[in-house]
């Protein structure tokens, strides 16, 4: 069932200030989150209820979905370019979710067979591997292989083994690996040809990351970072200086940034000339008012603009430094050519806007108007369904771009041509006959 969630903002500073700009929350409890198409979508794993949060960065919205049905979700993988969401469920399937058109999500099963339970999914250009295995304790570890565009087994199992409950997954070109708590994690060549296991001394390791096509990195508690080349004896510890008890890693507009447990803060890192993390710190960005004390980052999704750091109370972070957009249902969902729907938007920066329909970006589709706004001042805006709108859902965004800096914010809002389909007429021509059948063709609508 889709449970649309309505959302509203926490207050935020100027659009200048790196921040988190809105806490958007469902659900009790997340460990598990991925991006897809371009950042379009992220999905986290419910916890408790054992759902699927899906947030969509267009409108900032949530919608809460159980695609494994009587079983229970229990991971969450895709490609960061492609749209699909790959779902690991307690019965030893997986779910593979679609994005429609229309809002919807189309939830079909994949006929991949499993050793058992989905404990991870990870996720590389060409193909999705799923992690059976090491639930609670430790022990072995089996990799399946999915051709990412069908869900379909490649053919292709393999395994290691880990000491401790897997905690995390992540794969590039070259391998598979995982985190296992207790400064542990090991993993596979693509396709199994090699195997290792990584352990340093001390720290929890917690969330891991590919960040090129032979390069990991995991938080590693109070360790810092960890760093491994796959294929080279070269491993290390990193940035443990600038970092108290590190439980999330990711991006953020060009650097590493860092959930850091122990000091209820996200950090974010500088890199160095080849794009590792230094214990230089860019800058510090606290939690939003509103957050519980205890609640933590576990997952860092890069947007560009934006960060979504999903956490372990149940909430989707935004961190960004443009200005944030809030814009009201319209008044009436849908309608006909020329029904009229209004709504009203605001900014936490002053600086002009565009409203655009049918765009798949803050620079794309047909403009409907523009002009300027203050700092959280309410706009109102109406206008009419148009004949060139799209049959079915069609995007409303608002962009406003802030006067000081330049930076661009965004809201969108959905609303629905439900204009009938013309008559279709049909003459003689339409009609002929085959093999004693009368046999009609026409265009479809």
């Amino acid at each position: 069932m889709l449970v649309p969630i309505l959302l509203l903002a926490i207050p935020a500073a100027s659009a200048a200030d790196h921040r988190v700009a809105a806490r958007l929350e469902y659900g009790d409890r997340y460990d598990d989150a991925v991006g897809v198409d371009d950042g379009r979508w992220v999905a986290a794993r419910v916890v408790d209820t054992g759902e699927v949060a899906i947030l969509d960065t267009w409108s900032w919205s949530i919608t809460a979905l159980d695609p494994c049905g009587s079983s229970r979700a229990t991971a969450v993988g895709g490609r960061a370019n492609a749209s699909r969401i790959f779902v690991g469920c307690s019965d030893a399937t997986v779910r593979i979710v679609d994005p429609t058109s229309s809002g919807a999500f189309d939830v079909s099963t994949s006929p991949a067979s499993l050793p058992g339970a989905v404990t991870g999914i990870a996720a590389n250009d060409t193909s999705i591997f799923v992690f059976t295995g090491a639930a609670d304790g430790g022990g072995a570890v089996a990799v399946t292989t999915l051709t990412a565009a069908t869900g379909a087994d490649s053919g292709s199992t393999f395994g290691f083994s880990l000491p401790y409950t897997l905690e995390d997954v992540a794969a590039n070109d070259f391998a598979v690996m995982a985190t296992a708590g207790e400064g542990t994690w090991s993993g596979a060549s693509v396709g199994g040809t090699g195997l290792t296991s990584f352990g340093f001394p001390a720290g929890d390791y917690t969330d891991i990351i590919a960040i090129s096509d032979n390069e990991f990195i995991a938080a590693a508690g109070s360790s810092g970072l960890a760093y491994m080349l796959w294929g080279a004896s070269n491993s290390s510890l990193r940035a443990s200086s600038a970092l108290s008890r590190a439980v999330a890693v990711g991006y953020y507009q060009g650097d590493m940034l860092v959930g850091d447990a122990g000091a209820d803060q996200l950090v974010r890192l500088s890199l160095d000339s080849s794009g590792l993390p230094t214990s230089t710190r860019v800058g510090t960005i606290e939690p939003p008012d509103d957050a519980p004390a205890a609640e933590d980052p576990v997952e860092i999704i890069d947007l560009d603009e934006h960060s979504v750091v999903a956490t372990d109370g149940g909430a989707f972070w935004i961190v960004t430094d443009t200005p944030w957009v809030e814009a009201s249902e319209p008044s009436v969902a849908g309608g006909t050519i020329g029904t009229e729907f209004s709504f009203t938007f605001t900014s936490t920066s002053a600086g002009s806007y565009v409203v655009r329909r049918g765009g798949t970006s803050n620079t794309s589709g047909t403009q409907l108007s523009a002009g300027e706004i203050a700092e959280d001042e309410t706009v109102e805006l109406t206008y009419e369904i148009g004949a060139d709108y799209t049959e079915g859902r069609n995007a409303i965004r608002v962009v406003v771009t802030d006067a000081d800096d330049s930076t661009v914010g965004h809201d969108t809002i959905y609303v629905a041509n439900d204009e009938p389909p013309g008559a279709v007429t049909l003459k003689n021509k339409n009609l002929r006959e085959v093999a004693k059948t009368l046999v009609l063709s026409f265009t479809g609508l």
